[in-house]
């Protein structure tokens, strides 16, 4: 097997890992495959994504609520016209 040939077949695989076997799965792989992240910068990447979604979480609850209030308010002017009216024609 020629050099070149040798490195297309594992041309698909970060470079830490091309000397490395296919078949081993082990906690140190992850570390081999993505050297860059540190475990605190993984960690930060995690927390922020966690903060983006409970920031949806959030902004979604208060549309519901901005909502239902404005139903209720609705509701009670609608009310508020009713007996109003009905004072009237007494």
């Amino acid at each position: 097997m020629s050099k070149t040939s040798y490195l297309k077949t594992r041309s698909f695989l970060p470079h830490r890992s091309r000397n490395k076997s296919l078949t081993t799965n082990t906690s140190q792989d992850s570390k081999i495959m993505y050297p860059k992240y540190s475990q605190n910068s993984q960690n930060h990447y995690r927390n922020s994504r966690q903060n983006v979604v409970r920031q949806r979480k959030s902004i979604n609850l208060n549309a519901q609520l901005v909502h239902h209030k404005r139903e209720q308010n609705l509701q009670a002017r609608k009310f508020k016209n009713i007996t109003v009216q009905k004072e009237f024609r007494k």
